[in-house]
């Protein structure tokens, strides 16, 4: 990951650990982290792509 997006791998851990923060602090409010896209290019529609399981 760190080759393929040209950063060091201590950022990669660091960007991994903000997502798994994120993650935690949503779950603690009963909402769950996932990827959107925005909708026929309007930035105040949002279309869901999927939900992250595992973190």
């Amino acid at each position: 990951m760190a080759r393929h997006n040209q950063i060091f791998k201590v950022e990669v851990i660091r960007r991994a650990l903000a997502l798994f923060s994120l993650a935690d602090q949503e779950k603690e409010k009963g909402n769950i982290v996932g990827v959107i896209k925005p909708k026929d290019n309007d930035q105040s529609e949002m279309e869901v792509l999927g939900r992250v399981t595992g973190i």
